[in-house]
């Protein structure tokens, strides 16, 4: 079993607006573990879980968890969306428990709202001139980068059955794959050629491997 990212993720709660006017998605804190691909892929690797992380919370509707499978590479992507406005999301192997990582973001997701109220992040931007909570958010991956590790091993995320009375406030976790949600190959192709999170070589990596796309 193996857990790679751990991200909070901002995105535009508005419901029933065009796409095309839905503020982009955002990182805040996010930790990532490629120690397991070959060090000429891991950058590559890294920038596609951010890339797919974000278009996963862009299509986040509020109080919704999701995990998103794709099969071909074994990645399962792990999403719960906040009503106020952030994403948790942990990629992990398809034989990482989907009812520990669910109860983990959502973990992740109540430490996170307490220490950061909306007002502190609702609008950052990267070229915000609010370093200092640009600052407490480099401190807290800190805190992320320990949960990624320790909870690599699922047991140790404890009261794993009261997820169950917690999805009675959200919908129930929806199981469905990369494609179900972003659109077909076509239209993913056309998402990652214009995407600002890929290097012109990670994109060209993605034209040859194909990396945790279907």
């Amino acid at each position: 079993m193996k857990l790679s990212y751990i991200g909070i993720i901002s995105y535009d709660t508005r419901e029933g607006i065009d796409p095309k006017n839905r503020e982009p998605s955002q990182e805040l804190a996010v930790v990532k573990d490629v120690s397991s691909y070959g060090l000429l892929t891991r950058n590559n690797y890294a920038q596609f879980m951010t890339f797919f992380a974000k278009q996963l919370a862009e299509k986040a509707k509020p109080n919704q968890r999701q995990s998103v499978a794709q099969d071909a590479q074994d990645f399962v992507f792990h999403v719960y969306s906040h009503k106020l406005g952030v994403c948790g999301v942990a990629i992990s192997d398809a034989q990482y428990p989907s009812l520990a990582a669910h109860k983990l973001l959502g973990n992740v997701v109540n430490e996170f709202l307490a220490k950061f109220p909306a007002s502190s992040w609702k609008d950052l931007t990267a070229s915000s001139p609010r370093a200092n909570i640009k600052d407490q958010l480099a401190e807290y991956q800190k805190e992320l980068q320990q949960q990624l590790a320790q909870y690599q091993d699922p047991a140790q995320i404890d009261t794993i059955g009261q997820i169950q009375r917690e999805l009675d406030d959200t919908k129930q976790v929806l199981h469905q794959t990369i494609e179900s949600v972003l659109g077909r190959q076509e239209k993913l192709d056309e998402l990652v050629h214009k995407s600002n999170d890929l290097s012109d070589m990670s994109k060209g990596f993605y034209s040859t491997c194909h990396p945790l796309a279907v």
